[in-house]
């Protein structure tokens, strides 16, 4: 496979700013939330915060799980890897959309409802995919199945999260 959204990363952090920071803390993001996985080696740099531990926290658990599997994708012997940690980001990011939705919802913020709409709309595509590789016995294309999973995943942490996230982070702070 082509694609590597580690060398995506690489490419955003030279044409904007860096999305994230080292750590040296020795635990996951700078919570220590999930002392018992593997560290992660940086936090989300503050300009991409929204201000919530929790929030932001799983904010770095799936970016985490999003390059993860951008590794894992590369050898299709890895193919049960790589659905076991799709399916680990989906289950987190249904509990994550609905913290950051109560989260939104209790500072009354302006556009929890578009926000709310977008997390609907994405799992949705989630489920849909989870139904695919569910029903596929092998006919699928590694590569095929691989680069769904993949650009579901980049659309939820580059497009959503540096994204929305962002811009609902920054109503507050502009108000």
């Amino acid at each position: 496979m082509d694609f590597s959204l580690s060398q995506f990363f690489k490419s955003l952090l030279k044409l904007r700013r860096p999305v994230f920071r080292a750590n040296n803390t020795g635990r996951i993001g700078s919570h220590g939330i999930a002392l018992g996985c593997p560290p992660i080696p940086y936090d989300l740099a503050d300009d991409f915060k929204l201000g919530n531990a929790t929030v932001d926290h799983q904010h770095e658990l799936i970016f985490h799980l999003a390059l993860k599997a951008s590794g894992l994708a590369k050898n299709p012997a890895e193919r049960e890897r790589l659905r076991s940690t799709f399916h680990e980001f989906g289950d987190l990011l249904k509990m994550h959309f609905t913290q950051e939705e109560q989260v939104l919802s209790s500072l009354k913020h302006p556009k929890l409802d578009q926000h709310r709409a977008e997390h609907q709309a994405m799992l949705g595509e989630l489920e849909s995919i989870r139904r695919r590789l569910a029903g596929n016995d092998g006919d699928w294309a590694y590569h095929e199945e691989a680069l769904c999973m993949l650009n579901f995943m980049m659309g939820v942490t580059v497009g959503h999260m540096l994204g929305s996230d962002l811009d609902c982070a920054l109503v507050p702070r502009a108000a």
